[in-house]
């Protein structure tokens, strides 16, 4: 795998084999750094509901475990420390070409203040067309404000060996066109109540 540059991002919005929308050119002149693009804080967040229940189940909608939250542009969103909370980008992301991927990787101004961008879900398939659920952890002892717009995440697209037989959502599309976050579709893994996938 090649990591794509500046000059490659860019050549790739120009063709259509990456779309980032909003984008605007000045952002882009803030966001594009050598060989990865920031991408902004969404206004909608989910957050886990403290329930009367041994456990999560994973073979159950992990939808009735959360609230949603939507802020107005002016708001902010507190997270507490050792939370967990979904958020989303602000930006609507497709990989148009079966030879590109990418990989979202935390901004290290954010990682200093304790929070952890994702989790898990930092791998963007070749076909993904959405916007990006963002697993958000406060690590530091005090809670820690976010605001929409802000950028915290950067995306590294890379140009694979060969173009991908299978894209996003042929082999798995559970989250394919997500507009908001989306909690855990674990439960799609299980077939009739059984406990095993």
């Amino acid at each position: 795998m090649t990591v794509l540059s500046d000059r490659d991002i860019r050549r790739a919005l120009e063709t259509g084999e990456i779309v980032i929308d909003p984008l605007d050119e000045d952002y882009l002149e803030e966001a594009l750094g050598p060989a990865s693009l920031d991408l902004r804080l969404g206004n909608e967040f989910v957050v886990f509901k403290t329930l009367h229940k041994p456990c999560i189940d994973p073979t159950k909608d992990a939808g009735e475990n959360t609230e949603r939250i939507v802020l107005d542009e002016d708001e902010e969103f507190v997270i507490n420390p050792g939370e967990l909370v979904l958020g989303v980008t602000h930006e609507w992301i497709e990989i148009n070409s079966p030879e590109i991927t990418g990989v979202l990787h935390g901004r290290s101004s954010l990682g200093r203040l304790g929070i952890q961008a994702h989790v898990e879900a930092g791998y963007v398939d070749p076909g993904w067309r959405g916007r990006l659920t963002l697993e958000l952890v406060n690590f530091n002892p005090m809670p820690v404000k976010l605001r929409p717009g802000m950028r915290i995440v950067q995306i590294v697209f890379h140009r694979l060996s060969s173009a991908a037989e299978r894209v996003y959502p042929e082999f798995s599309g559970k989250y394919h066109g997500d507009r908001r976050p989306t909690p855990s579709r674990l439960h799609l893994d299980f077939k009739d109540g059984d406990r095993r996938p």
